[in-house]
């Protein structure tokens, strides 16, 4: 679900290319297993950090609904 609201930000808005191409590495990475949870989180935080400079007012949103609002919950589903 994150990756495919990732891939609709990414259709309108040529910033959140980066945004979206980010959020599959990190999905990937979690998904192996072998990367812990805080450094998956700190990319999480890098990629907000970048986001400050965006112009589009929808990836800001986006990124401040993934970094902030759901950080908690990003990986508890594929690290069961």
């Amino acid at each position: 679900m994150l990756l495919s609201r990732g891939y609709i930000v990414h259709n309108y808005y040529p910033e959140a290319k980066y945004v979206h191409k980010r959020l599959k590495y990190i999905y990937a990475k979690a998904k192996e297993g072998k990367t812990p949870v805080k450094k998956l989180l700190h990319w999480i935080d890098l990629i907000r950090e970048r986001g400050r400079s965006f112009k589009s007012m929808n990836t800001k949103k986006f990124l401040r609904i993934v970094c902030v609002n759901h950080r908690d919950d990003l990986f508890g589903l594929l690290l069961l």
